[in-house]
């Protein structure tokens, strides 16, 4: 979803976004890497979520997956 949204950033040229997207990135790589701080990857996924692709998920994966969006 991360990358995704680096993507999108990159693709309308917006740099300043692109940089934040790539520090979150790079703050998720180093918490998952050491194991610490691992409510920060959530919280990341949360706010990546509505980048989830989910043309390849199965129909209830979709499902769970609009359910979560509708609910922030």
């Amino acid at each position: 979803a991360m990358e995704t949204a680096l993507e999108m950033a990159q693709d309308q040229g917006n740099d300043e976004l692109a940089k934040m997207i790539e520090k979150d990135l790079s703050a998720v790589k180093v918490r998952l890497s050491s194991g610490k701080d691992l409510n920060f990857v959530k919280d990341m996924q949360e706010k990546y979520a509505k980048f989830i692709k989910t043309e390849g998920l199965a129909y209830e994966s979709r499902l769970a997956v609009m359910l979560n969006q509708q609910l922030k």
